[in-house]
């Protein structure tokens, strides 16, 4: 018996021997995957706190160094140059001179009786004419200075108190100033005198002077209606 208690005891040491090893790695497991679990939880519990998620940081590799280029641009400034025109410096108009055939008419002068105011062609026609101007012309447009004007038919008419006779003497010569003064005192006055060719008429203007008229053309238009008349004319001072 003496001689068994020492295998007894080899025995016991082995299985003791056999116990710690399983022992230590069953620890040495436990604790690997203690650190697995705690590897593999720690993410998560991180992440239960924050509802974003840092993405890992990816670091991009160095780029080709950035060259910058001066470019030129050409630019357009545009000038306003405002232009003073002096008033002196612009051309005036020159007035137009009277040509012949725009006479000027003027007033008759201021005469003794007879004296001879003014003498030529005359035409008359549907507007009335101012004798009492030389040379006779237009009146005005209140006609107020007319004397006399053309009607149908190649008729004469007098206005504004103008006196109109008709020289009825057969006589080769005309009739001066007193010829026709003395015709206008008969008497023998018509407004309105019927004209023939070479009739001759005396006339007193609405201003007092006396006239002498010679039908010297009385022309007709397209339809035979005559309104126009040419006279041979002489105006005397009246006073």
């Amino acid at each position: 018996m003496a001689d068994d208690e020492p295998d007894a005891e080899s025995s016991n040491d082995g299985k003791n021997w056999f116990g710690r090893h399983q022992q230590a790695a069953w620890i040495t497991a436990g604790a690997s995957i203690v650190v697995a679990l705690i590897t593999a939880l720690v993410p998560v519990l991180g992440s239960s706190g924050d509802d974003k998620i840092a993405g890992p940081t990816v670091t991009s590799p160095p780029g080709p160094a950035q060259v910058t280029v001066p470019v030129t641009v050409p630019v357009t400034v545009r000038t306003t140059v405002q232009t003073t025109v002096q008033t002196s410096a612009r051309p005036t108009a020159q007035p137009t001179p009277p040509t012949a055939s725009q006479p000027v008419e003027t007033p008759l002068p201021a005469s003794t009786a007879g004296t001879v105011l003014w003498q030529g062609s005359l035409l008359l026609d549907t507007y009335a004419k101012d004798l009492d101007v030389a040379p006779p012309g237009p009146a005005s447009d209140a006609g107020s200075d007319g004397d006399m004007y053309m009607l149908l038919d190649q008729q004469l008419s007098a206005m504004n108190r103008t006196l109109l006779t008709r020289w009825a003497r057969a006589s080769p010569s005309l009739p001066g100033y007193k010829d026709c003064a003395a015709t206008i005192q008969a008497g023998d006055i018509h407004d309105q005198q019927p004209l023939s060719k070479s009739a001759v008429l005396c006339v007193q203007t609405s201003a007092g002077n006396v006239a002498r008229l010679r039908v010297r053309a009385l022309p007709v238009n397209q339809y035979g209606m005559g309104y126009r008349a040419t006279f041979d004319v002489v105006v005397w001072s009246g006073s």
